[in-house]
């Protein structure tokens, strides 16, 4: 086990992390849970964290799309994860920097109905609303600020989310004032 984690590591201090997920792959296959509970929790641990700095690697450059699509995957492989909802998140916010929306607005639905605990929610639903919004669906962009204001009546945002939710409250977007 000593030799194990030296190995490991070696990996991780030289940001190898597609090298540590396939070591952790290799001594998964070696040291069962039965066999070694200690050990195993420490391999499953490593591979969340290394498959998250992947994806987070990719991000780093700039290689959104990619980047999105791998903290989708990493969100369904590890849902128990602590790094599930955040994962979400940032898949969400890399859509949403390559003009995304949709998808963004998928992957944050997916982070409030699955991580309904995490901090991340109100802003993942204030975002929802902001992308409906950007997409001109403006009832459901109205809907969405007014539940997150109800949800989070002491957040930052929430006046914001009332205010917008007032100026979203048609399908029709609102008159330009006109120039005197």
């Amino acid at each position: 086990i000593y030799a194990a984690n030296l190995l490991l590591d070696s990996h991780n201090l030289k940001k190898d992390f597609k090298a540590l997920n396939a070591q952790v792959e290799v001594f998964l296959r070696l040291y069962s849970e039965e066999r070694d509970p200690e050990f195993y929790a420490l391999l499953i641990k490593l591979k969340q964290q290394a498959t998250f700095k992947r994806c987070s690697g990719l991000e780093g450059d700039k290689k959104r799309i990619e980047a999105a699509r791998c903290f989708l995957k990493y969100a369904n492989d590890f849902p128990d994860s602590e790094y599930a909802d955040k994962s979400l998140y940032n898949a969400a916010f890399n859509y949403q920097k390559e003009r995304l929306i949709e998808k963004s607005i998928q992957a944050l639905l997916k982070l409030v109905n699955t991580a309904s605990e995490s901090d991340l929610v109100p802003k993942a639903l204030f975002q929802i609303g902001k992308n409906l919004q950007d997409l001109a669906i403006f009832s459901k962009a109205s809907e969405a600020y007014e539940y997150y204001a109800k949800q989070f009546p002491k957040e930052k945002n929430a006046k914001e989310a009332l205010q917008n939710a007032a100026d979203s409250g048609a399908d029709t977007p609102l008159p330009i004032p006109m120039i005197r």
